[in-house]
């Protein structure tokens, strides 16, 4: 214990060592694929394909149709990428310029709450890196054209004026900044159930300010947002996925599979600080347990929504940052009150541990960075389209045929999203768009992926393969050398089989 007191201070450079180089990590795979011009996940594209359709007014909530089904998140994310593509141009740049800038800001949010808190700029360090070294937990999701680095971003935000500013103008800016967090993904609605209770039980008269404005302004951009888009704003955010079952399995293994593998030192760190007594002073008390509620509860219900991927861990992966650099400096002080004369050491072991967890968190950064040959690859794609006769049904990749000089389609998974739903009307529609279209060989080719919704099992899905069957043939399957043009985050899949009509070329 003597020696380790000794190296107390060494231990914590190698620490901040340890942290800084994790953000700097993150800010290499950023500067290093940014500027890819394809896809980094295989949903992008698709949300790019959002952005144009604001871009060239059309509607971004409509009837499904073969040409275009929207994600089921809210609209802000895309207006702002709209927005960023009138400066950067088209593509999937603006869209990663607003979530790099978003997930920077949510570095500096956690830092800012965690000093704020602990007035300890090294443990707000900490925990802002802790929570850039949960990057590969989420699968390299921060920096992708995608809603989440938004969303977590302005969520933290409204989390800081709540603690920190408990005014009415203070729980006035708080709902709005939930609100606008919403409209970038509905979680954060769920989440502010939490908060609204913490503000009723310090204070339920100021705490009306706060749930006033949230309700007011959630209530009136529904109405609204519902009233442009005729309805189907309403249908894409709660109906459709009202009708998805819940993977129920995952209640056992979100723990032992999600959670835990690599951060159970943090846990166990913030179940520590907290056990001491951590957060026993007035609102403390009850403010960071009822967020770590809120985050870690809507993460799980998230997870078990079917095709719950890890994105949505990210609001756990925040607020156990933020209970982690606050444990810091709490434990710190806690040994120096109750064993001063073994208080040099404790803190050593505390910084050994965050060493540790750093550890646990290491990535190879070449895993996420898209391969030298994928620009190749994807140009190569590129040129076999553009010698197709007429439009291109692309299943998952939508967005390359309108980079092939084509019109676009439908997204497969908001496609697949629609004819799994308990709305049959719309999906009986769909289903009649699409058989329409491949028995009357209204595309000069479709190409699908490795995994495609030609192959679902599930009922009312399995006809769509024997149409294609029927009226289509396999006429390449596309070789990649060396592995290449695989999205580094999300699913494993990429396009591999092009398809032409029966009796017709495709050149």
């Amino acid at each position: 214990m003597i020696l380790l007191g000794r190296l107390r201070g060494v231990l914590r450079y190698l620490l901040l060592g340890a942290a800084l180089f994790d953000v700097a990590l993150y800010l290499f795979v950023v500067l290093r694929r940014i500027g890819f011009p394809f896809e980094l996940e295989w949903m992008e594209g698709g949300a790019v394909d959002h952005v144009l359709r604001i871009l060239h007014g059309a509607p971004l909530y409509a009837r499904p149709s073969l040409a275009f089904v929207p994600y089921i998140y809210p609209p802000l994310y895309y207006y702002l990428s709209a927005a960023a593509s009138l400066v950067l141009g088209e593509g999937f740049l603006p869209l990663r310029v607003i979530s790099f800038a978003a997930s920077i800001g949510a570095f500096a949010m956690v830092f800012l709450i965690v000093r704020r808190e602990s007035a300890n700029i090294f443990a707000g360090i900490i925990g802002a890196a802790l929570f850039a070294a949960t990057f590969p937990l989420s699968d390299g999701w921060f920096d992708i054209g995608r809603v989440d680095s938004l969303f977590i971003f302005l969520l933290l935000v409204a989390v800081y004026f709540i603690r920190f500013v408990p005014t009415r103008g203070g729980y006035i800016v708080a709902g709005i900044f939930i609100i606008l967090s919403y409209l970038t993904k509905q979680t954060a609605l769920g989440i502010s159930f939490a908060l609204m209770l913490y503000c009723a039980l310090v204070d339920w008269r100021k705490s009306l300010w706060f749930i006033g404005t949230v309700g007011f302004l959630a209530v009136a951009s529904f109405l609204l947002l519902n009233h442009i888009y005729d309805g189907w704003y309403a249908y894409y955010l709660y109906r459709l996925p009202a009708g998805h079952p819940l993977e129920w399995p995952i209640l056992a293994t979100f723990w032992v599979r999600d959670i835990l593998p690599a951060l159970s030192v943090s846990i166990l760190i913030a179940i520590l600080h907290l056990a001491l007594g951590g957060g026993e002073s007035g609102r403390r008390r009850y403010f960071y347990p009822l967020l770590a509620l809120g985050m870690v509860g809507w993460g799980l219900l998230s997870r078990m929504h079917i095709g719950g991927y890890v994105n949505v861990l990210i609001p756990v992966h925040a607020v156990i940052a933020i209970l982690c650099g606050i444990a810091i400096p709490g434990l710190t002080e806690y040994f120096r009150r109750e064993a001063p004369d073994r208080a040099k050491g404790i803190e050593s072991f505390i910084s050994i541990a965050f060493i540790i967890q750093f550890a646990l968190l290491a990535y190879n950064p070449r895993k996420i960075i898209p391969a030298p040959g994928d620009v190749a690859a994807g140009q190569r794609m590129l040129s076999a389209m553009r010698a197709v006769r007429g439009d291109i049904f692309m299943e998952h990749h939508s967005y390359l045929p309108v980079l092939a000089g084509k019109n676009s389609n439908a997204h497969g998974q908001a496609i697949l999203d629609i004819l799994r739903s308990s709305d049959t009307a719309s999906a009986n529609a769909l289903k009649s768009e699409l058989a329409d279209a491949i028995v009357h060989k209204k595309f000069g080719a479709i190409i699908l992926d490795n995994t495609s919704i030609f192959d679902e099992v599930t009922p009312g899905n399995n006809w769509l393969k024997g149409l294609l069957q029927n009226n289509y043939t396999l006429r390449d399957t596309l070789d990649y050398p060396s592995n290449e043009f695989w999205p580094v985050v999300g699913s494993k899949t990429r396009p591999e089989y092009i398809y032409v009509p029966v009796g017709l070329s495709a050149e």
